[in-house]
């Protein structure tokens, strides 16, 4: 996967939910992380996802990326981006949408503190 441009040399931890075996992005894992990676497949994963990451204590600069499997015609960005626009906690940061591999894209957002 290219982590390049997810712009993550500002942070130095990551945690997650639904890791596929092999992801490794180029920080430490740890419980209490700055930057969260939800691996989603259906809209009620964005939203049980997003739920879960509210109640963590990142701090105020944080990274929360949404990574879907690309080509899906019953779950894709629009689904992950709905989720997001009603929860007012989470502000959007450029690049919202990245491509991280042929297989998977992902969605950036931050969690307000």
């Amino acid at each position: 996967m290219d982590f390049s441009k997810l712009k993550l040399n500002q942070f130095q931890t990551y945690n997650g939910y639904h890791l596929p075996e092999g992801f490794n992005p180029p920080l430490t894992f740890h419980e209490q992380a700055e930057v969260w990676f939800l691996f989603c497949q259906s809209f009620e994963d964005v939203n049980r996802l997003a739920n879960q990451v509210l109640n963590q204590a990142l701090p105020k600069e944080n990274r929360v990326f949404f990574v879907y499997r690309k080509g899906q015609k019953l779950f894709h960005r629009d689904h992950v981006y709905a989720v997001i626009e009603r929860h007012p906690f989470f502000l959007k940061k450029a690049p919202i949408l990245s491509s991280l591999s042929k297989e998977y894209s992902c969605f950036s957002t931050m969690l307000q503190k």
